[in-house]
């Protein structure tokens, strides 16, 4: 996807939208699906491990990148809604499910997207007194994306860069369209009804 001209605007003058940190954000969550799922082709694939073990190491360490990309635009952009568990069954040799083992995740509600971020499950309680509730037991099934309909990862990273340095301004409400064309231009040395904070 070619990234929007507006949207290399704003972030030439430190002006972050929810409709860019989205995009981002369903980016760089697809692309490490699909290094996940790369990594996985190469484990089954059959080959000896000795031909592939690089390409693993490589597919798991981009995976790894791109979630801490995810965490900290999460973390510090927006506040998990409620609280969903997965159950991984645990079969015997008969294929009998004889236990489970508990999985807990912070669930994040965007306007076009929702994602989800592990925690540990002594972290609930801790969760839990500050309002995010344990809501419902999830199953999640998540695939990746073709890149050329994602957000590229140069620009995901810039987005991040920028979150990181602390010196942007981050329009977090959803606007009419129109309104929305006007704020893709605001600069930062404009009057400043032009560029309100919402929140840094």
């Amino acid at each position: 996807m070619e990234t929007p001209r507006a949207w290399k605007k704003n972030l030439e003058d430190g002006i972050l939208t929810l409709e860019m940190v989205e995009a981002c954000l369903y980016s760089i969550n697809k692309r490490a699906k699909n290094y996940r799922d790369l990594a996985r082709n190469y484990r089954h694939s059959g080959i000896p491990r000795i031909y592939v073990q690089n390409y693993i190491d490589s597919a798991e360490e981009n995976e790894i990148e791109l979630y801490k990309m995810k965490d900290l635009l999460l973390k510090t952009l927006f506040y998990p809604s409620c609280i969903h568990k997965q159950t991984h069954p645990i079969y015997n040799e008969y294929g009998d499910v004889v236990d489970g083992v508990d999985e807990y995740f912070l669930f994040y509600e965007l306007p076009n997207c929702t994602f989800h971020l592990p925690i540990d499950e002594l972290d609930l309680e801790e969760w839990e007194a500050k309002g995010v509730k344990l809501e419902k037991e999830v199953e999640l099934k998540t695939e990746g994306e073709n890149p050329v309909r994602l957000v590229s990862r140069q620009f995901c990273k810039k987005v991040v860069e920028l979150v990181k340095s602390g010196n942007y301004k981050f329009i977090k409400k959803e606007f009419p369209l129109e309104e929305r064309r006007k704020m893709y231009i605001v600069q930062l040395d404009e009057d400043t009804d032009n560029k309100e904070e919402i929140k840094k």
